[in-house]
């Protein structure tokens, strides 16, 4: 009944609105987290020629695995959380 009063009064209009805020958490939250990642592999791969040849030999790596397959290898690793959407998400990008 609590989620109906905050809803506008109709318990169906939450039921819709609940999952699109899960989606907004991850999309968001991966945003974050790449572009936090990505700066700061990008400044050490700018002070750092070895560390910069590192970074490009694993980024290979990476770009030779299918996003999804990745994506999909992490969740079977890791438990299935939000936090594990995130991640494998994140590191696919």
């Amino acid at each position: 009944m609590a989620s109906a009063a905050l809803c506008g009064g109709v318990a169906s209009t939450g039921n819709a609105i609940r999952p699109s805020c899960v989606s907004l958490v991850v999309g968001i939250s991966v945003a974050l987290v790449a572009t936090i990642v990505g700066v700061v592999l990008g400044m050490v791969a700018g002070f750092s020629r070895a560390a910069d040849a590192l970074i490009m030999r694993v980024m290979d790596g990476m770009m030779a695995i299918p996003g999804i397959l990745l994506a999909v290898a992490m969740m079977a690793l890791m438990r299935a959380s939000i936090q594990t959407v995130v991640v494998a998400i994140a590191v696919d990008r």
